[in-house]
């Protein structure tokens, strides 16, 4: 291996780790941005004087208390929240921008979550596909349906199960292959 090889290979290793973090870090600012309501009122209480700023080890130990991650949080701060010039933390504008983030980046974060979960995506799929022919057919969906009717207590109606036949089988051959399958829920979450 000549010294170009190894410098690809160090550039391609901090690349991916560089993608794994980026990833952890979208996780993370989502979970902060679902438990927003309870982050709010702890940093309410550490705001005596209710200036929207506190001390960032405040900051640091309302999280851990809400949050309960076991973070560097003192470490994280900068990527996670607005400091002051007084180098205190603007809660409440932090919590703002994460929302606001999240929002703008929702549209990429359900192909990423489709990928990662497309192990379990094809467990269900090869559930539904009882014949094991790679496809599911309209009698394996109506199938799957009474199943899930028995177990949620839920009627499906046979011509709403039609109709998500009809529209998971995008190229119309009437089966529907784990692509489609896949981009149905894509495209569901677009509808949105």
């Amino acid at each position: 291996m000549n010294s170009n090889e190894g410098g690809h290979l160090k550039l391609s290793l901090r690349r991916r780790i560089s993608v794994i973090e980026a990833s952890a870090i979208r996780e993370l600012k989502e979970h902060i941005n679902s438990n927003r309501t309870a982050l709010l009122e702890q940093f309410i209480q550490h705001d005596q004087d209710d200036s929207g700023s506190i001390t960032t080890c405040e900051w640091a130990s309302s999280m851990e208390i809400v949050l309960k991650l076991g973070l560097p949080w003192h470490t994280l701060k900068q990527r996670l929240t607005i400091i002051n010039s007084d180098g205190r933390v603007e809660y409440s504008a932090g919590l703002d921008q994460l929302c606001v983030q999240n929002k703008l980046k929702a549209g990429t974060m359900i192909t990423e979550t489709l990928y990662r979960n497309r192990a379990n995506l094809e467990m269900v799929f090869r559930l539904i596909d009882k014949d094991n022919s790679g496809y599911i057919s309209m009698a394996e969906l109506e199938s799957c349906c009474e199943a899930l009717e028995k177990v949620a207590g839920t009627p499906f109606p046979h011509d709403s199960i039609k109709s998500m036949a009809t529209a998971m089988d995008i190229n119309n051959d009437g089966q529907i292959c784990f692509n489609e399958f896949l981009e149905s829920f894509r495209l569901c979450d677009n509808s949105l």
